[in-house]
């Protein structure tokens, strides 16, 4: 029999390897209990301008590259309610790679009462209340079906 020479063997186990079990703070599933910080990968803000008026920025940063929004009404912004009931305002979006520094500019819809930014043509959301100091990232919708 031939001795493996692995740092995780322990005996009879691997409680280290990929596929054994581990109690270990590291572990997938304990991701929030773990001393081990992972990096933030988005964050968003918010801040109230005006009577009605709202202002939200944010960064991302994924494998094509680093990314900043800024998001405002602008003059032509309407207010207006949904047949479900939601409040929504219409708003001018700057998207920024901070590698290239160009710059798009999209339209999106702020939710009032969710406090969420919709940018739809990008399947973007941006959530300033989200844990960690806030959310920019892929939407992905709770009642999706295929």
């Amino acid at each position: 029999m031939a001795y493996v020479n692995y740092p995780y063997f322990s005996g009879s186990s691997f409680s280290g390897y990929a596929g054994g079990y581990s109690s270990g703070y590291n572990n997938v599933s304990n991701r929030r209990y773990s001393p081990v910080a992972f990096p933030k990968r988005s964050g968003c803000r918010m801040k109230k301008v005006g009577k009605d008026g709202v202002v939200l920025w944010g960064w991302r940063k994924n494998k094509s590259g680093m990314y900043s929004f800024y998001a405002r009404p602008y003059s032509k912004s309407k207010h207006v309610e949904s047949q479900s009931g939601k409040h929504w305002v219409n708003m001018f979006v700057t998207i920024t790679n901070k590698s290239t520094m160009q710059k798009s500019n999209h339209s999106a819809m702020y939710d009032i009462d969710g406090n969420k930014l919709y940018m739809k043509e990008l399947n973007l959301i941006a959530n300033p209340k989200a844990l960690n100091g806030g959310y920019w990232g892929t939407h992905i919708r709770k009642n999706y079906r295929r």
